[in-house]
């Protein structure tokens, strides 16, 4: 099971107006991710919750060879 205490940070990929991405490592499955970061005081300020949810359901959902995986989704006290 992947949790965030297992990533570790190598480079920030990008940044938008709705968080960063960052490339993380994972020791545990020796494997690359993409990490979607958003602020929780962001999410609350913009009120996006509906916003964040929907995108969490149609990421899962989607199986494609030319759209990244969506694995996981975390969230911690930040």
């Amino acid at each position: 099971l992947l949790q965030l205490t297992d990533l570790e940070f190598v480079l920030e990929l990008g940044k938008g107006s709705f968080g960063e991405v960052v490339l993380v490592y994972c020791k545990k499955h020796n494997y690359y991710y993409a990490l979607k970061c958003i602020l929780r005081q962001q999410i609350e300020a913009e009120e996006l919750y509906q916003s964040i949810e929907q995108e969490k359901k149609i990421l899962l959902k989607i199986d494609h060879p030319f759209i990244v995986k969506t694995v996981k989704t975390l969230k911690d006290s930040k």
